[in-house]
């Protein structure tokens, strides 16, 4: 989870430099007869936003939960930093599944933006007993996100955790 945190600041700015031009998005008709516009890759800009207000309010609970002293400002670089400060906290919390579905999804939903429409990733070796399929992460058909095998076991969020404590030794 501390990789996926570290992440966040660089795939922010990595959005940022994905913004425009793309060949399809929201166009915007600047004056006169002719369509001039700049094209806007949606897709960053929702990434870059969706990241901002999830590390924000996992920022906003550990200081009210834990009386701790906010982060020193509201940047990506800065709420990435603080939330990291305390991860192990968060990953006692009871509320530690969200918390790492939020972070996966936001880092997943900006490699999107990124790659262009890259829609998973291999994380590792599958955790069930004598299954030693590749684990990735993943939108579904429906736009829910999942971690599953080529079997089709299903890793929960607390197993994710345990792929990224086994790929860190």
């Amino acid at each position: 989870m501390g990789v996926s945190l570290r992440a966040l600041p660089r795939l922010y700015a990595a959005c940022e430099h994905a913004l425009g031009p793309v060949t399809s998005g929201f166009r915007q008709r600047v004056s006169g007869s002719k369509n001039v516009g700049m094209a806007l890759n949606e897709r960053a800009m929702e990434a870059r936003s969706e990241m901002v207000g999830v590390l924000a309010s996992w920022a906003d609970m550990v200081v009210g939960e834990r009386s701790a002293s906010a982060p020193r400002g509201r940047t990506v670089r800065d709420l990435a930093g603080f939330v990291a400060g305390h991860l192990d906290w968060l990953l006692a919390h009871p509320a530690v599944d969200d918390f790492v579905s939020e972070i996966v999804m936001v880092e997943e939903a900006a490699l999107r933006a990124v790659e262009g429409g890259r829609t998973s990733r291999e994380l590792g070796r599958c955790l069930e007993p004598g299954c030693d399929s590749a684990v990735q992460s993943g939108v579904l058909p429906g736009g829910d996100f999942a971690v599953s095998c080529g079997t089709g076991h299903v890793l929960t969020p607390q197993q994710w955790l345990l792929l990224g404590r086994r790929a860190a030794s």
